[in-house]
């Protein structure tokens, strides 16, 4: 009997790996695992752009960008054009966005093309071993690998109210100069897993908690990740910015604990600067010292399935605590 679990555990991988790296290869589709358990989708469109890239050189730029625009808007409208799935998506700023791409993509050309060949036998591995601390994860969204037109590496969003993960492969080659990507593939599927138990809300804190506990993820299923594979080396020397002013830091999050003021927040979670001169995308720092510090009461499972009521209490309890340490 144990021989032919561990038998039928080997056939259902193999053929995981080969569903996810037919994917990338370009072929777009649908799979189930054995157990019936996830169905999932895996569309790739950085190979599209590719193809519409090298076949358009002879085209002068407007024709170019617009022959670009409209074969991408036509594989993936909600995306493309729909203001709630990317910012300032009008045609004509997606037109802006394609023209930088086509100007700056020489530069990135050949790291791009072995990121995109690699991206789905790395998110296959990556899958599985997430899968040995949540064993019931299920890759139950569509999984898409595209040019983000420099807006993203990767981010689970959602497109016409359905829940999207998203690989960014300009900005993954453009940026992750790191040699370990496990712990951003892990921070990504986090997400993914998450948002099964805890439902996004507005106030600043929520995204404190999903960003902050995404990152302590990684970092614990990853052997001494650095700042930068952790992807909180963004901007440069974050960290130890903060760090010499930790206390200010925290008492800034509790003022803004209860935001909703996108100008505000933006501060904390995107590259957005504020009247505090602390550095911008701080949250995530913030975030991954409040999950860690309660990761010495729960487990990551028991913080990734508690609800939104049920963090609030904890964080703003953990948050004066580390005020209170950190303050002299």
């Amino acid at each position: 009997m144990v021989t032919i679990i561990v038998i039928i555990t080997r056939i259902f991988v193999s053929l995981l790996f080969l569903v996810f790296s037919l994917g990338v290869a370009g072929f777009s589709g649908e799979g189930e695992n054995k157990s019936g358990i996830a169905e999932y989708q895996v569309v790739n469109l950085a190979d599209d752009f590719y193809e519409l890239y090298k076949s358009s050189e002879a085209m002068k730029e407007d024709r170019r960008v617009s022959f670009i625009a409209k074969s991408l808007v036509e594989k993936f409208p909600a995306f493309y054009r729909d203001k709630e799935g990317v910012n300032e998506s009008d045609e004509h700023s997606l037109l802006n966005r394609i023209s930088f791409a086509v100007k700056d993509f020489p530069g990135i050309e050949e790291e791009y093309r072995s990121r995109e060949r690699l991206l789905g036998q790395k998110l296959n591995e990556n899958l599985q071993y997430f899968r040995r601390v949540f064993f019931d994860m299920e890759v139950d969204v569509p999984i898409y690998i595209l040019h983000s037109f420099n807006e993203f590496n990767g981010t689970v969003r959602k497109v016409d109210g359905k829940s999207h993960l998203m690989f960014g492969v300009d900005l993954m080659a453009k940026y992750h100069s790191w040699e370990n990507d496990s712990p951003f593939f892990h921070h990504e599927l986090f997400h993914v897993y998450h948002e099964n138990y805890f439902e996004q809300c507005e106030p600043l804190w929520c995204d404190i908690w999903s960003e902050g506990l995404a990152t302590y993820v990684a970092y614990k299923l990853n052997s001494n990740p650095s700042y930068d594979e952790l992807m909180l080396n963004i901007p440069e020397d974050m960290v130890p910015d903060v760090e010499r002013q930790l206390a200010f830091a925290l008492k800034d999050l509790k003022d803004k604990f209860y935001s909703t003021e996108p100008d505000v927040n933006s501060a904390l979670t995107s590259f957005s600067s504020d009247e505090t001169g602390l550095p911008s995308r701080r949250g995530y720092y913030l975030g991954y010292l409040l999950a860690k510090s309660l990761g010495g009461k729960y487990s990551e499972i028991e913080l990734a399935k508690m609800n939104a009521k049920q963090v609030e209490g904890i964080l703003f309890e953990e948050l004066n605590r580390m005020i209170d340490k950190n303050s002299g």
